[in-house]
């Protein structure tokens, strides 16, 4: 997206006009995390409108559905939201055009993209986080001669397991399988495993519940001083507190999350620095999310105006503050964002984004 900026000011005349749908309220009462996202979308018009586009938002409050719906879908080049896959099922059982309705945070609509062509799906989906762990162990085991993949599941998500091995299958890898559970050691790991003079061993946590992925993670603490073994999962290692932090980095676990914010890098802070400056509190996940989708979404509409859904398949990764977004079109339906950010927790003890 970076390169559009020599651009833009040849598009001054373009006038980039959308919608924010949300639930401002919940009950009687603000809800909170939307107009956070609201706020953060806020910030992105800002960015774009003080470059000099001409930019349109209407925000609307989804409980006014029955008359805003179709003025919406009419006069607006794309809607961003409902939070819920819910709400956007009817929001778009009840608009006529083909007018695009961006997902920002519920995963779930992956369903409805699946199926409706204006749909796009911001939320990365669980599959593409572990395709990109088998990318990035890919690439860090280039150099070696010998790489012994061993897939770690449990009995509880066999669903998962049968996505991950699909996709190793996809890859042409050769890999054995080892099970845990919520206390005892990872079965058949010392028969999986090569030592250190074979080889480098890759493991996969191929597991989604809590108590199980505390102890796999610890296991793989111990496993690690081993000296040639990598640690790979998606982002649930990131969302379950009872995992302690420094088995997270004595295993160096390379985990492959949809959302991460790197506080060192200089667009962050003065992300931060403004938005206290004019919202005077710290900017939330909600936050983050808005500005990065309304960034986004603003410069390639700006860019490309109502075809934009087509031309966007083939851009390269595009890195927002905590969101990184690559567009896939899927067979007979919408959009899906593919982009999957790569953390590495390190033995230093520090947590890396990793490019």
């Amino acid at each position: 997206m970076q390169r559009y900026l020599a651009i833009l000011f040849f598009l001054l005349y373009f006038n980039v006009r959308f919608a924010v749908l949300m639930p401002f309220t919940s009950g009687t009462r603000q809800d909170d995390n939307n107009m956070d996202f609201y706020s953060g979308v806020l910030m992105a018009a800002k960015k774009y409108g003080d470059a000099g586009l001409d930019i349109n938002i209407n925000a609307l409050d989804l409980k006014r559905w029955q008359t805003v719906l179709p003025s919406a879908a009419d006069s607006n080049g794309f809607i961003l939201g409902p939070m819920k896959c819910e709400d956007i099922s009817y929001v778009i059982d009840r608009i006529d055009t083909l007018t695009p309705v961006i997902s920002p945070l519920d995963a779930k609509a992956i369903e409805l993209a699946g199926t409706r062509p204006n749909v796009i799906e911001a939320a990365t989906q669980q599959q593409d986080q572990y395709r990109e762990a088998l990318e990035w162990a890919k690439e860090e085991t280039a150099a070696q001669r010998n790489v012994n993949y061993i897939v770690i599941t449990c009995e509880q998500d066999t669903a998962l397991l049968r996505t991950v091995r699909t996709l190793m299958d996809g890859y042409g890898l050769r890999y054995s399988i080892c099970t845990c559970g919520v206390q005892k050691e990872i079965t058949n790991w010392e028969n999986c495993r090569i030592p250190v003079e074979a080889g480098v061993n890759v493991a996969i946590l191929a597991i989604n519940n809590e108590a199980v992925l505390n102890n796999a993670v610890r296991n793989m603490s111990i496993y690690a001083k081993e000296g040639n073994t990598l640690v790979f999962t998606g982002s649930k290692v990131r969302s379950y507190e009872t995992i302690p932090v420094e088995c997270l980095h004595k295993a160096r676990v390379h985990a492959l999350c949809p959302y991460f914010v790197d506080y060192r890098a200089p667009e962050t802070r003065a992300f931060i620095h403004n938005y206290r400056d004019i919202y005077h509190t710290e900017p939330s996940q909600y936050a983050f999310q808005g500005y990065d989708l309304g960034c986004y979404m603003i410069l390639g509409y700006a860019v490309y105006g109502k075809g934009w859904m087509d031309a966007m398949e083939s851009e390269p990764v595009t890195d927002g503050i905590q969101t990184s977004f690559k567009m896939k079109r899927i067979e007979n339906g919408g959009l899906k964002n593919t982009a999957v950010r790569r953390v590495l927790y390190d033995v230093d003890y520090t947590v890396k984004l990793i490019k």
